[in-house]
């Protein structure tokens, strides 16, 4: 088969929510009589809102006969798939670096749109080198990737600064060419990770902090701003009350929380309930909140804007894009 061309895997890793991008890599993989092309077009035909008995049963078929990523069946990472490509792909840092590496190279990847590399907060903290696995990662990034997200889990140690300063440095050593967006949950940031932060920003359209603390120092803040990325501020630990200007939610934020004595903000998405730093009663939340087709909700009831939660003895107000 004739290799896919650039100007397709772009085309989907940069639109994923188009169909047209998919139809024409769907034509091309029919014309060539690529392995992959019936789950291709059965799984369009999905996307199109058609589905009667005899395409689900044909897709279900074509489903089963993907070929696996490599380590698959022992897990360490979560895929969302169309038309037999990855667009969305979750790894765990655990995983050794020619894991990380034999993963990213596989075929399906060629049109990843978002790669997120985070720790199992059910195994533990890691215990290999960091820096290493997230360097091993993202230098194997296909370079059509447009969404990096890095989120480590609560940790009861937190990173030592210089671990922070060379987890970002790596980062801007092997930054994909088309890298739109970069979400950072490094947890409490330490000053002297501050410098290469900044350098970060200035590489990027986008970047979102939620889950990485920064210190109250008005000149980092306006350094930051001053960048050529959009950087989001919302759960970092800082209040829009000393910057109702900035950036505080990212696109994808649906619903927000605002501590009611100081005014922080805990975003909300439907993938990530709160990795926001110092999210209220983190575990507590994650738990008793939820996002459905129906929309937020608490304890089995609809929340409407402006109810008032309390967890862990504080208030929170929620609000609602």
């Amino acid at each position: 088969m004739s290799p896919i061309p650039e100007g397709i895997l772009d085309g989907i890793a940069a639109r994923p929510d188009d169909l047209g991008a998919w139809e024409v890599l769907s034509d091309f993989l029919l014309e060539n009589d690529a392995p992959g092309a019936a789950l291709a077009r059965y799984d369009l035909e999905l996307l199109r809102g058609i589905s009667n008995p005899d395409i689900l049963i044909a897709l279900a078929d074509a489903r089963a006969q993907r070929p696996k990523l490599p380590h698959e069946p022992w897990g360490g990472f979560s895929a969302q798939w169309r038309c037999g490509f990855l667009v969305r792909l979750t790894l765990e840092l655990h995983l050794r670096d020619q894991q990380l590496r034999e993963v990213l190279a596989a075929g399906a990847t060629q049109g990843l749109h978002t790669l997120v590399l985070e720790e199992d907060a059910t195994r533990g903290e890691l215990s290999v080198p960091l820096v290493g696995r997230l360097h091993a990662a993202a230098a194997a990034v296909t370079r059509h990737v447009r969404r990096l997200s890095i989120r480590l889990a609560p940790r009861a140690t937190p990173l030592l600064a210089h671990h922070q300063r060379e987890a970002v440095s790596s980062l801007l050593e092997v930054l994909p060419p088309r890298l739109e967006r970069v979400d950072l949950a490094l947890g409490r940031l330490d000053a002297v990770a501050l410098p290469e932060l900044i350098t970060l920003a200035g590489r990027l359209p986008s970047l979102n902090l939620d889950g990485t603390q920064l210190p109250e120092d008005p000149e980092l803040i306006s350094a930051l701003l001053a960048t050529r990325a959009t950087v989001f501020l919302g759960g970092t630990g800082l209040s829009p009350r000393s910057r109702p200007d900035a950036p505080w939610l990212a696109p994808d934020v649906t619903a927000w929380l605002e501590d009611e004595r100081t005014g922080c903000v805990t975003p909300l998405t439907p993938s990530t309930k709160a990795c926001g730093f110092d999210a209220p009663s983190w575990p507590a939340l994650a738990s008793s909140l939820k996002h459905d087709l129906l929309g937020w909700s608490h304890r089995d009831l609809a929340l409407e804007a402006a109810t008032t939660l309390t967890f862990a003895g504080r208030r929170y107000v929620f609000h609602r894009r």
